[in-house]
């Protein structure tokens, strides 16, 4: 059985800020953080209502593990 390595290099930083996630992604803040609401999208908070960031390590990881049992998709 072949093994594949993958290796990611992080250009940004493993977090955004939602207003500049919503930006790079054509959305709205009001969008972005119903999806995080939702939870469709991963995000970090230190505490109960502290500001929240986008996981963007966390959402790469997702993107990357969700089409595993589906190799024709690959």
């Amino acid at each position: 059985m072949m093994s594949t390595t993958i290796v990611i290099q992080m250009n940004d930083v493993p977090t955004m800020a939602v207003e500049l996630f919503a930006e790079r992604t054509g959305q709205t803040v009001c969008a972005v953080q119903s999806q995080m609401d939702r939870g469709t999208l991963p995000f970090t908070q230190d505490r109960p209502r502290a500001t929240r960031f986008v996981n963007i390590a966390k959402l790469t990881m997702m993107c990357l593990e969700s089409n595993n049992d589906k190799p024709w998709l690959a």
